[in-house]
């Protein structure tokens, strides 16, 4: 046990139970960020290029693109078969003739009404309707038939200086070449590389691979992800959540899985809490005090919700209240109570064995009244005590042994109860096998060596135990902002 621990709650040098609570909700949600962050997209981002920029394949890659050469690229090899493509002289002649006027002027008699007369003509003229028409008459008779008329038109239309051309264009060994050449594969493979060479994905890796070495590893792909990756690294976020991998910030929130919470925010009591002793409930299935109590036990009628706070109020009656009493050798009884309270279990519903223990409570003075908040089982003993607070003492501890045989073992920590009444304080316990730590408002208030292992429950109340009752401090409230529970975790 401290002992500076315990000389600072003696003389009431405790941190305010407001900033105790601040502080442990700071760093729960820094944790929850921690987590949180842990699972996101910009951390998963950055691990992978951390990763990549670790690497030594990143490190080659720069030497890779820092050394290459337009000569080297599929890019490159399009360009010079290009090139080669078009020196060819087939291809040559082809181009020549495609862009010449003689095609074009070609291409305007063909679809002229001079060659289709012509070639209809020329059809007539070696029909042998025609042939045997001119064999049948005289060459002066022939002259005179309308037939004749044609074969001047024709000759007529074989001295146009335009079809001449014609033909002689259409016969040349330049067309010959251009005709066979207009659906090769050489002329489509030309084509098709021209177009591509025009392009946009040529023309981006011609000029990508005209910068300067530096230039190209500034350009690169990996280059961005560096440029990412150091940002990345360089923000708050990152530099944030590394300072705390690693670290012991977060131990005491990962010790601890909450099993038992009631903060008492409902109008109306968690039916996880008895209202009566835990044998009333489970044996007379009635309320009960014990019979050097000055005070019955009501069934919830002396406790109070309200603003997220449970009240168990202790009071004197307008008049006697009847009620049963339980004696260890004479068993229940009625008799007439002149003050009321209250309290809360949970016998039935929950019960634990080690872990930690905690109730946020203001221990109202009276010089009467004794607040408690236990830890029990199904006998008498052993009993922990949160807390239990009188005229005078306010003790932690616990009590073992066999109470009908007056074997009782006590091992307590005493504080004066003044210092505990005017504000909140964390009482607290935490039980691991072999030991119990008491703790309020963090600082250690007692420490024991036990081999406990048996399942408590909470138990937590008011009663007037003194038969010389100073009624002026009545009525008085235990106030219980929230109870929790929780059991060590394996990490």
């Amino acid at each position: 046990m401290g002992l500076i621990s315990l000389l600072r709650i003696h003389l009431g040098i405790i941190k305010k139970t407001d900033a105790i609570e601040a502080t442990r909700a700071a760093l729960q949600k820094e944790y929850d960020e921690y987590n949180e962050y842990a699972k996101s997209k910009e951390l998963a981002r950055y691990l992978e290029l951390k990763e990549f920029v670790s690497s030594p394949d990143f490190a080659l890659r720069k030497k890779e693109i820092m050394r290459q050469k337009f000569s080297s690229t599929a890019e490159y090899s399009k360009q010079q078969r290009y090139l080669e493509l078009k020196k060819k002289p087939r291809i040559k002649t082809y181009l020549a003739v495609s862009n010449s006027q003689q095609l074009q002027a070609c291409k305007t008699i063909e679809q002229s009404a001079e060659l289709k007369e012509y070639i209809g003509l020329e059809q007539y003229l070696h029909s042998n309707e025609f042939l045997q028409l001119q064999a049948s008459m005289p060459s002066k008779e022939f002259k005179q038939h309308e037939s004749y008329q044609k074969v001047l038109r024709h000759k007529e239309l074989s001295n146009s200086s335009a079809l001449k051309n014609y033909h002689k264009f259409i016969q040349s060994e330049n067309y010959k070449i251009y005709t066979e050449m207009a659906d090769s594969a050489e002329v489509k493979e030309y084509f098709e590389l021209e177009k591509y060479l025009a392009g946009d994905a040529f023309l981006k890796v011609r000029d990508y691979m005209a910068l300067s070495a530096s230039k190209k590893w500034e350009a690169s792909d990996e280059y961005a992800k560096l440029t990412e990756y150091k940002t990345l690294y360089k923000s708050e976020k990152i530099r944030w959540y590394f300072s705390l991998e690693g670290t012991h910030k977060f131990d005491e929130i990962k010790r601890w899985k909450m099993t038992f919470e009631d903060d008492f925010n409902q109008a109306k009591l968690s039916p996880q809490w008895l209202t009566k002793y835990y044998y009333g409930e489970t044996i007379i299935k009635d309320t009960y005090s014990l019979f050097n109590d000055q005070h019955f036990v009501t069934d919830g009628a002396n406790l109070s919700i309200g603003n997220s706070m449970l009240k168990i109020i202790t009071q004197k009656n307008n008049k006697p209240v009847e009620g049963k009493a339980w004696h260890a050798k004479n068993g229940f009884y009625t008799r007439s109570f002149e003050y009321t309270s209250g309290l809360i279990n949970t016998g039935k519903a929950f019960r634990q064995k080690y872990g930690r223990f905690e109730v946020k409570a203001k221990l109202n003075k009276s010089a009467s009244v004794t607040h408690t908040g236990y830890l029990l089982g199904n006998s008498a003993l052993p009993q922990i005590n949160l807390f239990k607070s009188g005229k005078n003492i306010l003790s932690v501890g616990m009590y073992q042994g066999m109470l009908a045989k007056g074997k009782v073992k006590k091992s307590c920590s005493p504080f004066l109860s003044k210092r505990f009444t005017n504000d909140y304080y964390l009482f607290a316990i935490e039980w691991t096998p072999g030991k119990i730590i008491w703790k309020i408002n963090d600082l250690v208030a007692h420490t024991i060596n036990t081999n406990l292992a048996e399942p408590l429950y909470l138990s937590f109340g008011s009663g007037i135990y003194t038969k010389n009752v100073d009624e002026s401090t009545l009525p008085v409230t235990l106030d219980i902002d929230w109870v929790r529970c929780y059991e060590e975790t394996t990490n």
